[in-house]
Protein backbone atom coordinates (compact mmCIF):
# COMPACT_ATOMS: atom_id res chain seq x y z
CA UNK A 1 0.00 0.00 0.00
CA UNK A 2 2.75 2.81 0.79
CA UNK A 3 4.39 1.94 -2.16
CA UNK A 4 1.26 2.24 -4.47
CA UNK A 5 0.22 5.81 -2.77
CA UNK A 6 3.81 6.90 -3.10
CA UNK A 7 3.84 5.83 -6.60
CA UNK A 8 0.47 7.89 -7.10
CA UNK A 9 1.71 10.73 -5.12
CA UNK A 10 4.71 11.07 -7.66
CA UNK A 11 2.81 10.54 -10.72
CA UNK A 12 -0.65 12.45 -9.80
CA UNK A 13 1.82 16.10 -10.49
CA UNK A 14 2.77 14.82 -13.94
CA UNK A 15 -0.99 13.44 -14.63
CA UNK A 16 -2.28 17.05 -14.02
CA UNK A 17 0.56 18.48 -16.18
CA UNK A 18 0.10 16.25 -18.79
CA UNK A 19 -4.06 16.87 -18.82
CA UNK A 20 -3.38 20.29 -18.14
CA UNK A 21 -1.14 20.33 -21.75
CA UNK A 22 -3.76 18.50 -23.50
CA UNK A 23 -6.27 21.06 -22.80
CA UNK A 24 -3.89 23.36 -24.09
CA UNK A 25 -3.39 21.64 -27.09
CA UNK A 26 -7.33 21.23 -27.41
CA UNK A 27 -8.12 24.55 -26.92
CA UNK A 28 -5.37 25.70 -29.49
CA UNK A 29 -7.07 23.27 -31.99
CA UNK A 30 -10.22 24.83 -31.63
CA UNK A 31 -9.20 28.44 -32.05
CA UNK A 32 -12.31 29.62 -29.62
CA UNK A 33 -10.85 30.88 -26.07
CA UNK A 34 -14.07 32.65 -24.36
CA UNK A 35 -12.29 32.76 -21.14
CA UNK A 36 -9.08 34.45 -22.34
CA UNK A 37 -10.16 36.04 -25.24
CA UNK A 38 -13.29 38.03 -24.77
Amino acid sequence: MCTYLDIDARALPSLLELADAKLAAALRTTGTEPEEQP
